[in-house]
């Protein structure tokens, strides 16, 4: 068995793609975390990330999560989530909300969060730009939008502040 690899210059390929993409991932976060006081440990780790993704999956799909909703998707204990979803209250990004079970706490959307939302898309835009046009056609044909569209989706929720 051989060590080394048929096409060394495809695996540099792909490394400079990921290491591109994890790089301008990395800018988006920290420019976010800048503007917005975020605690580093939220920019640097990328299971906050998860929590941040499908906390914006809920609002979009039932306009609202909770704590279930969060807990064991990662191997975060339900004392770090909570203290993210309490420094994200403090910071207005969410509103907490009784549901109709008293015992469970909605958190629903605020203005601020959709600059959330429009950093994690503008992650979609700089992977769909960084890796070409056939990527572009990709997300065009199983997403149905454009890269156009997406710019527009993103404008949109930034200037809601």
């Amino acid at each position: 068995m051989s060590n080394k690899l048929k096409d060394l210059s495809k695996l540099k390929a792909l490394s400079e793609a990921i290491l591109h993409f994890e790089l301008s991932k990395y800018e988006v976060f920290s420019k976010f975390a800048e503007t917005s006081d975020w605690n580093q440990v939220y920019v640097n780790d990328s299971r906050y990330e998860l929590i941040r993704l499908i906390m914006i999956s809920n609002f979009v799909t039932k306009g609202y999560f909770t704590m279930s909703d969060l807990v064991g998707v990662t191997n975060l204990n339900t004392r770090s989530i909570e203290r993210l979803i309490s420094r994200s209250t403090k910071a207005n990004y969410f509103v907490k909300k009784p549901s109709k079970d008293k015992r469970v706490i909605e958190y629903h959307p605020t203005e601020e969060t959709f600059s959330m939302i429009a950093m994690h898309l503008s992650l979609m835009e700089v992977l769909m730009n960084s890796l070409g046009e056939g990527v572009k056609e990709v997300y065009e044909k199983n997403l149905n939008i454009s890269a156009e569209e997406l710019r527009n989706i993103i404008e949109e929720l930034e200037n809601r502040n």
